[in-house]
């Protein structure tokens, strides 16, 4: 304040005269009596707070050293836990659960002064902006944080949350990142709402052509042709109409889920069908890679006769080949080993892959078609692996396009 290194009480004798004399003497700000008062009920108010967390923690101490916890709670002393804390206290030794007992009236009997405080400084503080914006501030929601807290070391406790104000920012954050287009397109709804065109020129296909043409539709329509086959009845309604119904019904439920999102509109299936088309250029030389040993396309020679029964063919394979080999093979192994097998996530998701694509590539020898070779096997086990890979990180829709847009590269324009 006064530029002086060596201080003795002559120099500062002479130095603060000469602040004084230049009037530039700083003053020190003495709160009125009033306001000192007011502070004492903060004080008051740390000071039973801190007897609170001490209360707490020998309750967990007793607890803890007989090997008793209340789980399921994120605070095991709040009014929803109360029943189990009081389960948890009764399987106590006698004389060891009598004074926890105390101990549990003590912090109710704080709890309420604190509560008491609480509402008095309501009353009597007047709140400024100053006070409003600190009370904006996360963890701060009653008027007496604004003295600071220092009796949660483990965290926020019941009633010391965000201000409504931060729940609404981080709501807003959450709904955003839930619109955004990467978590729309790759949930289910925006997955089957963007693969229905595929569904439609297959079924199409199949009444122009007059017969099944993909084996995975055909498993996957046994039930319906059964049905078909057998007319049943339930609560007085065909069942096949049941079905249509049903299905109906989930198609709408995906078009109001996606507009909820925000994403009913042509630019979102638009870059879907932009990554399709990306990941059915590169699935092919991906595919190859472990039998050529390096990354090449395969070219373009147009052959475009038959065409609309390739069309269909293309599209029953992306549509139905991903259903069940994407959707219900590699689902349920990736379920059964994570919750059954209690793998990690990343385990379970190649185990997952390996049996999905392995299943994928064997399948297409099923009926004598086709000579099995193990260089074909290898390429598709990729393939397999690839759109399993797609479907996991990108969902159902995207990955049924790239194998719909691949077959049909295939099918209609590869070389050889």
């Amino acid at each position: 304040m006064m530029g002086l290194i060596n201080k003795t009480d002559k120099l500062d004798v002479h130095g603060l005269n000469r602040l004084q004399r230049n009037k530039t003497l700083p003053t020190v700000w003495i709160p009125p009596a009033p306001l000192r008062d007011l502070r004492e009920l903060t004080r008051v108010r740390m000071v039973l707070a801190r007897t609170r967390a001490q209360l707490k923690n020998r309750i967990q101490a007793t607890l803890s050293k007989y090997g008793l916890v209340v789980e399921g709670f994120s605070d095991p002393h709040g009014k929803r836990a109360r029943a189990e804390m009081s389960r948890q206290i009764a399987r106590l030794p006698e004389q060891t659960r009598h004074v926890t007992e105390m101990l549990r009236e003590q912090l109710e009997f704080v709890e309420r002064q604190i509560r008491e405080q609480e509402q008095r400084l309501k009353a009597l503080v007047r709140i400024t902006p100053e006070i409003e914006l600190l009370m904006s501030l996360p963890g701060r929601e009653n008027l007496s944080d604004s003295s600071g807290r220092e009796d949660e070391p483990d965290g926020l406790d019941s009633d010391n949350q965000l201000t409504s104000e931060d729940s609404a920012q981080l709501e807003e954050e959450r709904r955003a990142a839930e619109r955004s287009y990467f978590n729309v397109t790759r949930s289910l709804s925006a997955g089957l709402l963007f693969a229905l065109p595929l569904l439609a020129v297959y079924e199409l296909g199949v009444l122009m052509f007059r017969s099944e043409i993909n084996a995975a539709a055909d498993i996957l329509k046994t039930p319906i042709s059964w049905l078909q086959q057998h007319p049943t009845q339930i609560f007085g309604a065909d069942l096949m109409l049941v079905v249509g119904v049903v299905l109906i019904a989930v198609a709408l439920a995906a078009v109001w889920r996606v507009g909820r999102l925000g994403a009913l509109h042509a630019g979102t299936f638009l870059g879907m069908f932009s990554e399709s088309l990306l990941y059915a250029m590169i699935l092919g030389p991906l595919a190859l890679a472990p039998i050529t040993g390096e990354l090449k396309s395969g070219g373009f020679s147009p052959h475009l006769d038959e065409f609309p029964l390739k069309l269909v063919v293309a599209a029953g394979a992306g549509f139905y080949e991903e259903a069940f080999f994407r959707f219900i093979i590699l689902g349920a192994v990736f379920y059964l080993a994570k919750e059954v097998g209690k793998l990690r996530p990343f385990t379970a998701g190649v185990l997952a892959l390996l049996v999905s694509g392995a299943c994928f590539s064997a399948a297409h020898f099923l009926g004598g078609d086709e000579t099995p070779e193990l260089g074909t096997f290898i390429y598709r086990l990729a393939a397999g692996m690839i759109l399993g890979l797609v479907f996991l990180t990108r969902g159902f829709g995207i990955a049924a396009w790239t194998h719909a847009i691949y077959d049909l590269y295939i099918l209609c324009l590869a070389a050889g």
